[in-house]
């Protein structure tokens, strides 16, 4: 997909919001009935992290009823995901996630402790890309340099992710796969640990997010390859995606997504839906999101269905090539 017509998929997305004070016309008293949590199956600081919290200040502010954030990190999400499929659903108990937990859990482990089908869908938040970056040290400037500099290593290249089964991990493992180039794994907690080693020389690269990608360049202390997805990232213009430079094999979206438990009142996921697009309409949240490297969408819970329906199988084979999986 070009970035022409991906602009107007994501303006498709959200063109299927209804009006939002609509969400607001039941009494004021109906929904929230207290505070509302927030799960967040990532360690906190990342860019998921700081993306759920800002909606978290800014649902506080239209519900006038404290929304806040809950991390519960761990096994690429799973965790996280399993709580919420066992809340009540009564929408006092939300999650703001990645696609991953529909893209690519499914597919990477064996054993999973809760079904996709648990989950209640509420909107795609925003559309977001990942960012391969070397050290400055390296000496490579582009994706074909790196990989002429790759196939000079036998004992192979080592690359960084946020941990087993992450997105950083499969794309890293599809890079290795497409182009014959051994490269050995170093799963990280977080990418900022990953992003100091790689600065330091201790490791040969790693993927990160746009923001985190970008403080690390204008420090002088790295380059930045290239970003997946088919239109360069807001956080990253200067940056040529993967497909700018002739791989295909990165254009799929990362998208952040909020979900409810399976038998949520519809009122009450409109009323979430329509009060996450909202937010999406200020120019300090969209300015902040563009800084962070992310594209704000705002869909409804149908267009997330769409858009997971077209893009899920395709994970699937990529993840299946890749043979990357998870106990």
């Amino acid at each position: 997909m070009n970035p022409h017509r991906r602009s107007l998929a994501l303006a498709g997305l959200a063109m299927g919001m209804a009006h939002p004070l609509r969400a607001f016309a039941q009494p004021a008293n109906a929904y929230p009935k207290g505070p509302v949590k927030i799960i967040v199956p990532q360690s906190p600081g990342g860019i998921v992290d700081v993306a759920g919290r800002l909606i978290a200040d800014q649902l506080t502010q239209q519900f006038k009823q404290s929304f806040f954030v809950e991390n519960r990190p761990g096994a690429n999400s799973t965790l996280g995901t399993a709580v919420l499929s066992n809340a009540s659903p009564d929408g006092q108990t939300i999650l703001f996630g990645t696609s991953s937990i529909e893209f690519m859990n499914p597919y990477l482990y064996k054993n999973l402790p809760f079904e996709t089908a648990d989950l209640q869908k509420i909107s795609v938040v925003y559309d977001s890309s990942i960012a391969l970056v070397v050290p400055k040290k390296l000496g490579v400037k582009n994706f074909k340099e790196l990989v002429a500099y790759a196939k000079t290593k036998g004992d192979g290249m080592t690359f960084g992710s946020w941990g087993n089964g992450s997105s950083a991990h499969v794309f890293g493992v599809i890079l290795e796969n497409a182009f014959g180039i051994k490269l050995v794994h170093v799963p990280y907690k977080g990418e900022l640990a990953a992003l100091v080693d790689m600065s330091r020389g201790d490791l040969d690269m790693t993927w990160a997010s746009p923001n985190g990608a970008r403080t690390f360049q204008e420090k002088g202390d790295a380059v930045v390859i290239a970003v997946t997805g088919a239109a360069r990232s807001p956080g990253l213009p200067g940056v040529p995606t993967f497909a700018e430079q002739g791989v295909d094999a990165f254009k799929l979206g990362l998208y952040g997504v909020a979900y409810a438990p399976k038998g949520t009142p519809p009122a009450i996921v409109a009323r979430l839906q329509q009060g996450i697009s909202q937010m999406l309409t200020l120019p300090s949240v969209r300015e902040r999101f563009a800084t962070l490297g992310l594209i704000p969408v705002g869909s409804t819970p149908a267009a997330f269905a769409a858009l997971f329906d077209r893009e899920r199988p395709v994970w699937q084979k990529l993840i299946a090539a890749s043979g990357a999986t998870l106990d």
